[in-house]
């Protein structure tokens, strides 16, 4: 019997892999720093950033979850930046 690959599936029908996160980041403590806003900056220019929000969802964005894929012996790696209003489960 073959196991289904853990995934954490987002809003909109996003499924990130588990081995691709490089961490998920409180949007208002992790923004207060420079280092930070930067790389945001930068991932927005590259096209990473992306709006994960449930259909209709009036609240604000509240956390963000980096992941890299590609990796190790690819030859393009891709660093996405997801903006959810709570913990993916």
């Amino acid at each position: 019997m073959e196991l289904a690959p853990l995934l954490f599936r987002l809003p909109n029908g996003v499924s990130v892999n588990p081995d691709d996160v490089i961490g998920l980041f409180d949007l208002d403590t992790a923004t207060q720093s420079k280092i930070t806003r930067d790389f945001l900056r930068k991932a927005e220019a590259a096209g990473g950033l992306h709006l994960a929000l449930r259909p209709g969802a009036s609240e604000l964005p509240r956390v963000f979850l980096v992941t890299c894929s590609g990796g190790a012996g690819s030859s393009t790696t891709s660093t996405d930046v997801f903006f959810l209003t709570r913990l993916p489960k």
